[in-house]
C-alpha cells in the first residue's frame, strides 16, 4: 500500500485476485496430476512463483503488481496441488500432511525476521526480493519429494463414490473456509475495535502462528489414531468455538484466546481433512482439489464478509461461523465414511 499508495480496497483486491489465482490453478491441475506428472509440476510451479516474485519485486506500478501477483497465486495453486497430490500417494498420507504443514507455519514464522529489515530498506520491493530468493533455494531439494510406490495405504473408491463423496468433501472445504477466512481476514478490526495497539495484534498473530504450528503436529500424531469421523467432529466443533471466543467474548483476554485457539483448532482439521481427500482417490487428485476449494473459499472471504460487516457489523462473522459449522460437518462425515474404513 505505501510503495504504490494503494487504499484499502485496491489492496484487499490483490490479495484477492492471488487466492483466487491459486484456487483456479488447483482446480484445473487436479484431474491431470498422475504419476511423474506432480513432480514435474512441482518443478516449473516453483520456477513460476520465483520468477513472479522476482517481478514483483522489480514492479513499478500497482497495475505490473496485479501481474506479479496472478503469478505468484497461479504458481503458488499449482505446487499445493502438486505437492498435496505427491503426499496423498505415499503410505502414510496423515501424518505428512500434519508435519508438511507444521513445517510451512514454521517456516513462515521465521521468515518474518527477513522480511521486516527488507521491508524498511526498500519496500514492496524487499519483501518480494526475500521471497525469490528463498523460493528458489527450495529448487535443489525438489528432487527427494517423495515418489510414486508400489503400495499405499489410500482406498480406491469405485468412481461413483469417488466423485459424489469427492464433491461432498470440497463443498464442505468451500464453506468452512469461506467462515474461516471471514474470521481470519477482519481479526486486525475486531481487535482495534477492543483499542488494542497494533503492536498487540502483532503479537496475538504470531502466538496464532505457533499455535497453527502445534496443531498441525498434534494432527500429524494422533488425527487418525482417534479416527477420521471423531477428529473431524472434535476439530470442527472447538474450531467454531474458538471463533466465537474471540467475536463474542468481549474482553481482550477472550480475544487473544479466541484467536490462539482458532489457529490451533484449524490447522489440526486441514491435515485431517486433507487425509479424507487422499483416501478417495489413490493419485491424490482430490488432495489436489482440496487446496483449490479452500483458496477459492478464502479468497472470497473477504470480499463476502466485508459486505455482510457493513450491512450488519463485526458479530456477523460468528453467525456465519455458526451457520457454516453444521454444513461442513455433515458434509465432512459423509466423504469420510468409507475412508474411515481404511484405518480401522
Amino acid at each position: 500500500m505505501t510503495s504504490f499508495s494503494l487504499n484499502e480496497a485496491q489492496a484487499g483486491a490483490l490479495d484477492t485476485v492471488e487466492l483466487l489465482a491459486m484456487g483456479v490453478a488447483a482446480l484445473l491441475v487436479a484431474p491431470w496430476l498422475r504419476g511423474s506428472r506432480k513432480r514435474l509440476t512441482a518443478l516449473l510451479a516453483t520456477l513460476l512463483v520465483a520468477a513472479s516474485e522476482a517481478a514483483a519485486a522489480l514492479c513499478s506500478s500497482g497495475d505490473w503488481m496485479f501481474v506479479g501477483m496472478v503469478g505468484v497465486g497461479l504458481g503458488a495453486g499449482l505446487l499445493l496441488a502438486a505437492l498435496n497430490a505427491i503426499i496423498a500417494s505415499t503410505q502414510a498420507p496423515d501424518k505428512l500432511f500434519g508435519y508438511a504443514l507444521m513445517t510451512a507455519y514454521g517456516v513462515a514464522a521465521l521468515l518474518v525476521f527477513a522480511l521486516t529489515p527488507a521491508i524498511a530498506r526498500a519496500g514492496s520491493a524487499g519483501a518480494f526480493a526475500v521471497l525469490a530468493v528463498f523460493t528458489a533455494i527450495t529448487l535443489p531439494y525438489l528432487h527427494i519429494l517423495p515418489r510414486e510406490v508400489d503400495e499405499i495405504a489410500a482406498v480406491t473408491i469405485a468412481s461413483q463414490f469417488c466423485w459424489r463423496r469427492g464433491s461432498v468433501l470440497m463443498f464442505g472445504i468451500a464453506v468452512i473456509g469461506l467462515a474461516m477466512m471471514g474470521f481470519y481476514a477482519y481479526i486486525e478490526r475486531l481487535g482495534v475495535r477492543m483499542g488494542l495497539s497494533l503492536d498487540t495484534i502483532g503479537t496475538v498473530f504470531a502466538l496464532q502462528q505457533a499455535a497453527s504450528v502445534a496443531g498441525s503436529a498434534l494432527a500429524a500424531r494422533y488425527g487418525v489414531r482417534i479416527g477420521l469421523v471423531r477428529a473431524l467432529v472434535i476439530g470442527t466443533s472447538l474450531h467454531t468455538v474458538a471463533v466465537l471466543v474471540a467475536v463474542f467474548g468481549n474482553t481482550v483476554t477472550w480475544f487473544f484466546l479466541g484467536v490462539i485457539s482458532e489457529g490451533f483448532t484449524f490447522l489440526f482439521l486441514l491435515p485431517v481433512i486433507f487425509t479424507v481427500a487422499a483416501e478417495l482417490d489413490s493419485d491424490g487428485r482430490w488432495a489436489a482439489a482440496a487446496n483449490g476449494a479452500l483458496f477459492m473459499s478464502t479468497g472470497a472471504a473477504p470480499l463476502v464478509l466485508g459486505a455482510l460487516i457493513g450491512e450488519f457489523d463485526f458479530p456477523v462473522i460468528g453467525w456465519m461461523m455458526l451457520a457454516a459449522t453444521p454444513v461442513g460437518l455433515w458434509a465432512f462425515v459423509s466423504s469420510s465414511r468409507r475412508a474411515e474404513m481404511t484405518y480401522l
